[in-house]
């Protein structure tokens, strides 16, 4: 239905006309950093010094991030480190809820490993059969039929 009225499924929950995709949302699924500012927001940015990722979480409650931003602070809650096992898992869960999927050079790059060496080839291969996943020179990526159950690749 949604096709025939001119938008395009980009991602599981996303539908756009003329390309016209969430920029945000894009590049949080793409795995680029982003910075969360304001109360309750939350990011993900490499350490300049060090290139570690982590992920941030500002104080929630407006008065309490306001206040400490007044006094000098940054309204941060709190840091997590994402360890290089977490960034592959999470690129290939983010990457497989778009139409692009994963991108290999993009996962080589972010993850210093080639995507087909770290993921479950079995299960790729399953998938591949099943029709849920494509392969190409340049990605593995969800169908639209893959797409209508990401969750579960």
């Amino acid at each position: 239905m949604t096709s025939t009225a001119g938008f395009e499924h980009y991602e599981v929950s996303n539908f756009a006309r003329n390309k016209a995709y969430s920029m945000h949302n894009s590049g949080h699924w793409q795995g680029i950093d982003y910075l969360g500012i304001g109360p309750g927001a939350h990011g993900r940015v490499r350490d300049p010094n060090t290139g570690d990722r982590n992920r941030t979480f500002n104080i929630r409650d407006p008065k309490g991030w306001m206040s400490q931003c007044e006094h000098g602070g940054t309204g941060l809650r709190r840091t997590l480190l994402i360890t290089n096992e977490e960034a592959k898992q999470e690129f290939i869960v983010l990457g497989m809820r778009t139409k692009l999927g994963v991108p290999f050079d993009q996962f080589r790059e972010l993850c210093g490993q080639d995507l087909m060496e770290f993921i479950d080839k079995e299960a790729v291969e399953t998938c591949l059969e099943a029709g849920l996943l494509t392969k190409s020179d340049d990605a593995l990526a969800p169908t639209e039929r893959g797409m209508a159950v990401a969750d579960e690749l």
